[in-house]
Parts: structure tokens; C-alpha cells; sequence
């Protein structure tokens, strides 16, 4: 197996259908599954660099990556390009010295990790049969269903569970309008979350900020959420009294005129192909994604892209829109052209996009190198043992 100095990607995109269980590459579980295989491709003191969901963030915070050092973690609201609710970070294989750096528009200042920083949130995930504890004669009445689409009252349960009361803000995951409720009674069920408050008031202005407030919905819009509500997930707490109208801007947000300009509009070229999208995840990053990734890379490490000694690999390259853009910045680099395929690889599922990766390069290149169909190879990324040793080659493939 070969280490690398640089691993760059959009991770669980371009993998194979056995493994994208989501069907769109969309699952937290995969993406992280895919960040820790490239981050075990990386030498010592090498650096991951992925686009990828925001589930990831915890990991790179306090769990798996918590003792390396995160440069930043980029959460894309300051820019329009992507319709993915996404961010991209840089992960060094060094140990942590620094805090990790959030950047951004409006979403660097609101979106925290840490419970201490947040609402309380209480989230059930599962079909409504699925729920345990419940019966017609239990002696715990419980919310089974809010006001939604087929239903414009409550609908209650009963369960033999304890199961806590208190105010609450609650509503569905597949939310709207109508399923947002205020109640003290205990609520539990398929898909609801609550937003647990000391007193009534509070779960009332709670509910009245979600509904009227225009930042929060500027942070939802920009933030790429599906769900509006949710969002209240993962943004810094405040103190509920201010709430009068639920227009108000929480004093504790810090919010300056920075924060709130429209994001840049960014050039996405891309036509996808709904097939390969459905089947095998496979959603090309737009170019200008892409330099931006690589900028902020060369803010870190300026000698990224001229040191020839830098190896780079994408462990799902699709059709090389990483590699031709770090290949064609070692080039303008003064590196020579030799030098440059040597240190360049990539593993794609697809064959036709690895052919085309491999005309990409060439073409930069400005000749048909053989080390190059060598260093892209046709394989699914959690299959090979990335030897690079022409067994799953371009030539073979």
C-alpha cells in the first residue's frame, strides 16, 4: 500500500451500489466510512481534505480525529455552487496544537457541535410500528402523531414506558407548518423531535423565532437544510426572553454586516447523469469547488503545489476533477511534467470516467504518459490495496 502526503475527494460519491446504501451517496455512515479509509492512506503528517455532509463535523471535534489537528472546517454557506447540505475540511495527521477554525458566511457564526452551545434536542428516527411499549391498555399517554399532512389534530398512544413530561417545542421531521406544536404532555414517537423549555412561554417563542425569524431562514436557505425546524439542531443557544415578535436577532449570534451579505455565485458546469447519480452515487464536483478546496489547501501549506516531492491521491477521482486542477498547479509551479504524473493518483468505480480522467490529465500534461494510466485505476476504492501496481490498471481494467 502506497501513503501519500495529500488525500483529496468527495467522499462516498463514485462508489459502488452494493455499498451506497442511500442510493445518492447521502449517507453519514458511508461518508464516514469513506473519510477514515483515505485518512489511513495518509502518510505521517499528511493531510485529508474532503467535501463532505456536516455529519462528520462531531468526528473531526471530539471523537475519531479529535487528537489531530483540524485546520478548518469550511461549511460552503458563502458561496452558491453546491445543492448539498456539505462543508469541506482539512485534517492533518499531526497532533492537535490549534483550535479548529470554522469558516464561512452567516453559518460560521451560528452552527455549533458542542450540547453545552445548543438547544437540547430529542430526536426519535423510526416507522411509528416500530415503537416499543406501546399498547391499548397502557397507562402512559404519549403523542404518537402531530398535526400533519392527513391528520389535523393529535393523534395519542398509550405505552406501558415512563415517559418524561414537560413544555417542549415539537414537530415532525418531515415537517411543516402545521405539525409545530407546543405541549407539556410526554411525546414520543416515529419521527418527531422536541426542543425540551422550562416553561410554556419559552417553547411558544421558540416556535414563534422558527416561524418569523429571517436570519434563521437565511441560514436554513444557505445551509442547503431540507428541513427548516431541524435546524434549530445545530445553531448557538440564546437567551429566549429576547424573543418578542420573533423577528429579533439573538444579541448572542454577534452578527455583523459580513455575515449576512448573499453568497457568491460559483459556475457549476456540471449536466448529471441521473443514472449513475441513482446507481453508484456518482456527482462530479463543480470546477470551481474544486480551486476553491485547492486555495484554501496553499492557505495552509503554500508549498503544497510546489514541492515535487508531494504526492496527491483522490481515492474516488470520477473524472479526474481534483487531480487535473493539482496537476495543472504543480505545472504553473515550474514542476516538470515527469515529475508531476509521478506523484498524481487516483481510484475510480466507473470505467468510462476513468478513461476520461486519464485523457484529462494528458491533455494538461501535454502528453499521453504511460505512469499516468498506471496511477488511475478502475477499481471500487474499499476493494483496492492501492499498490499501484499496474493489477488493476487503466490497461487491465
Amino acid at each position: 500500500m502506497i501513503k501519500f502526503d495529500f488525500c483529496v475527494s468527495n467522499p462516498a460519491f463514485n462508489i459502488s451500489e452494493e455499498n451506497n446504501k442511500a442510493g445518492t451517496g447521502g449517507n453519514t455512515t458511508l461518508y464516514k466510512k469513506a473519510t477514515n479509509h483515505a485518512f489511513n492512506l495518509l502518510k505521517e503528517e499528511g493531510c485529508l481534505v474532503n467535501i463532505t455532509l456536516k455529519g462528520i463535523i462531531s468526528d473531526l471535534l471530539g471523537k475519531k480525529y479529535s487528537k489531530y489537528q483540524t485546520h478548518f472546517i469550511n461549511l460552503m454557506d458563502d458561496v452558491d455552487v453546491w445543492p448539498y447540505n456539505t462543508c469541506y475540511f482539512m485534517l492533518q495527521k499531526i497532533a492537535r496544537s490549534k483550535e479548529v477554525k470554522f469558516k464561512g458566511g452567516l453559518a460560521s457564526k451560528l452552527y455549533k457541535v458542542k450540547e453545552s452551545q445548543c438547544f437540547p434536542f430529542v430526536y426519535y428516527s423510526g416507522s411509528n410500528n416500530i415503537m416499543k411499549g406501546f399498547s391499548t391498555t397502557g397507562k402512559n399517554k404519549v403523542i404518537r402523531k402531530l398535526p400533519g399532512k392527513n391528520n389535523n389534530n393529535v393523534v395519542y398512544d398509550y405505552t406501558d414506558l415512563e415517559v418524561a413530561s414537560g413544555w417542549k417545542f415539537a414537530f415532525n421531521v418531515m415537517e411543516s407548518k402545521k405539525s409545530y406544536y407546543v405541549t407539556n404532555e410526554p411525546i414520543r414517537g416515529g419521527t418527531i423531535c422536541y426542543i425540551p423549555t422550562d416553561t410554556k412561554e419559552e417553547a411558544e417563542k421558540l416556535k414563534l423565532f422558527v416561524e418569523k425569524n429571517h436570519v434563521f431562514e437565511n441560514y436554513i436557505k444557505r445551509t442547503k437544510l431540507k428541513y427548516h425546524a431541524f435546524g434549530i439542531r445545530n445553531i448557538k443557544r440564546f437567551d429566549l426572553s429576547q424573543i418578542k415578535d420573533g423577528t429579533e436577532v439573538p444579541l448572542e449570534w454577534k452578527l455583523k454586516q459580513i455575515h449576512l451579505r448573499e453568497p457568491k455565485s460559483l459556475l457549476n458546469e456540471n449536466e448529471d447523469n441521473i443514472f449513475k447519480v441513482k446507481t453508484q452515487g456518482q456527482v462530479y464536483t463543480p470546477k470551481a469547488l474544486v480551486n476553491k478546496v485547492l486555495d484554501d489547501i496553499e492557505k495552509v501549506n503554500p508549498t503544497a503545489f510546489s514541492d515535487p516531492s508531494y504526492t496527491f491521491c483522490d481515492t474516488m477521482c470520477g473524472n479526474g476533477r481534483f487531480l487535473c486542477e493539482i496537476l495543472d498547479r504543480k505545472l504553473k509551479n515550474g514542476i516538470d511534467p515527469h515529475t508531476a504524473v509521478k506523484t498524481i493518483y487516483g481510484v475510480e468505480l466507473d470505467k468510462d470516467s476513468v478513461t476520461e480522467c486519464i485523457d484529462n490529465l494528458c491533455n494538461i500534461a501535454k502528453q499521453d504518459f504511460d505512469k499516468i494510466k498506471e496511477n488511475i485505476v478502475n477499481s471500487d476504492t474499499f476493494e483496492y490495496d492501492f499498490s499501484f501496481n499496474s493489477t488493476f490498471s487503466y490497461n487491465n481494467a
